[in-house]
């Protein structure tokens, strides 16, 4: 529990924001962001934008957003985009290691 902070404050461009949860390592380092919205809500591209810009300031390679019927979740390695099938396990998330022949 002392690794998932709940409606972790970030800053966007010069606004303050709230992630609704943030998913630490042992160390720290933030490794998923997640994103719940209500079920009126569609998984959009503007929902996703939300944790993108979220993402810029935490830099975590899995998004994840719910909104109760749906779930998206999202890999981000380097340039490259994927969207796996099911949230990955805390051990996939601390073992997680980026292609090496993507750009950061």
């Amino acid at each position: 529990m002392s690794l998932i902070a709940v409606e972790q404050a970030i800053k966007v461009g010069e606004a303050q924001r709230r992630c609704d949860a943030v998913i630490y390592n042992r160390q720290m380092t933030p490794l998923m962001i997640i994103e719940c919205k209500a079920e009126t809500v569609a998984l959009t591209q503007k929902t996703l934008d939300q944790a993108i810009a979220y993402n810029r300031q935490l830099q975590v390679p899995w998004l994840v957003l719910h909104n109760g019927p749906h779930t998206l979740v999202v890999l981000i390695d380097g340039e490259t985009v994927s969207y796996p099938a099911a949230i990955p396990t805390y051990e996939t998330l601390v073992n997680y290691q980026p292609n090496s022949t993507s750009k950061g």
